[in-house]
């Protein structure tokens, strides 16, 4: 943590505050303290519910992959950066193999629904495929 204040310190402008749920006191040059405060990022897990119909060549494998995929396309968001759930279509179709049916998603390990995920300026998206619920229709 003394690393993220001590960058800080050496790249804001001088006198300005500094905001955050972690403060850090550094030194300048001259031995005096600045407490300088920043947040870390918290992690927010997110789950997905997919229903699929699926078609000529589909396998178990295919499934497990769109969850991976699914997984990997949320991980891959910054932090405070938020997602519309018609936009995690796009990772989770990307086989000729299946349709989506339904969709829905949530955060906090809340029952997936039709909602969009807002974060926080310092909450950053954290998704394993453990957490996509995929049922297969045929």
């Amino acid at each position: 943590q003394t690393v993220i204040a001590t960058t800080i310190a050496n790249k804001k402008t001088p006198g300005s505050a500094t905001f955050g749920t972690t403060t850090v006191s550094v030194i300048d040059p001259y031995g005096v303290a600045h407490p300088l405060k920043f947040s870390r990022p918290i992690e927010v897990q997110i789950t997905y519910a997919l229903t699929i119909r699926a078609v000529a060549g589909f396998t178990t494998t295919i499934q497990a992959t769109i969850a991976q995929s699914l997984s990997d396309w949320t991980n891959a968001f910054g932090i405070g950066i938020g997602f519309t759930m018609t936009d995690a279509y796009i990772p989770a179709k990307w086989s000729n193999t299946f349709h989506i049916v339904s969709l829905a998603v949530a955060r906090d390990l809340n029952p997936p629904g039709p909602a969009d995920i807002v974060m926080a300026y310092n909450e950053a998206p954290l998704c394993d495929p453990s957490y996509i619920s995929i049922t297969v229709t045929t």
